[in-house]
């Protein structure tokens, strides 16, 4: 029976909306970056639960802007499988082909990821996609439930007003990056009849409007990777 390698999986930068890693394996190297306009990230983890789970055969591919990359997992038995990274353009040109252990290519896989969250090297602002109800609960101290019923007690005008506070008035580092990003936010343009709206109406659009994107990326939060099929599988 072939032997079993090695595998490491290192998760080493986020960038302006790319999430870049490297994968080390036996004598071999692949690296490349996950991009944020097709995130692949609850793919990744759907297909690493499915490993986990002893499914025999799963694969799944993501868009780099540039190729189509495909890691399968194709069981030998209970303990190990073949792991393959390839080109889904040349499926005949595979950039990895070796035999693993099922548990450590997957623990490598999700500690890598979630070690990497957790470190100095991850600006979460490089990455992951913000709303602005984060921003607004961050600004008056309010869970999202509190925001939606205080907001319901404005009028148009106070609405108006209360975007304007998303800027603040000394910015940090953080402050900064939202003010950059935001700006289109405060020309909300709230409709002149709002005033005379329905409860039910305004509830509705106020949950579509917190609702939207303050950020420049779209990427998933590395937070919502967690995954209890996973962690009880490794641990």
């Amino acid at each position: 029976m072939n032997k079993t390698e090695f595998l490491n999986v290192e998760f080493y930068e986020a960038s302006y909306g790319w999430l870049s890693y490297k994968i080390k394996i036996g004598n071999e190297t692949f690296e490349d970056s996950f991009s944020e306009v097709f995130d692949p990230l609850h793919y990744l983890k759907e297909w690493l639960e499915k490993i986990s789970c002893g499914i025999e055969q799963t694969s799944f591919s993501y868009d780099n802007e540039g190729a189509y990359i495909r890691f399968h997992f194709q069981q030998i038995n209970n303990k190990n499988g073949q792991f393959t990274i390839l080109d889904c353009d040349s499926p005949n040109d595979t950039f990895i082909n070796k035999i693993v252990e099922r548990e450590q290519l997957v623990k490598e896989f999700y500690l890598g990821l979630m070690n990497f969250a957790k470190s100095d090297k991850y600006d979460p602002k490089q990455w992951e996609y913000k709303l602005m109800k984060e921003r607004l609960c961050k600004i008056l101290n309010k869970d999202e439930q509190s925001l939606i019923n205080e907001l319901l007690t404005y009028n148009r005008n106070q609405m108006t007003d209360i975007l304007f506070n998303l800027i603040p008035e000394n910015e940090t580092e953080e402050d900064e990056f939202d003010f950059n990003y935001i700006a289109h936010i405060v020309e909300w343009d709230i409709p002149k009849d709002y005033d005379n709206w329905e409860k039910s109406k305004k509830k509705e659009y106020i949950i579509e409007s917190i609702n939207e994107s303050i950020s420049p990326w779209h990427g998933m939060k590395l937070s919502e990777f967690q995954s209890d099929i996973i962690e009880n599988f490794i641990k």
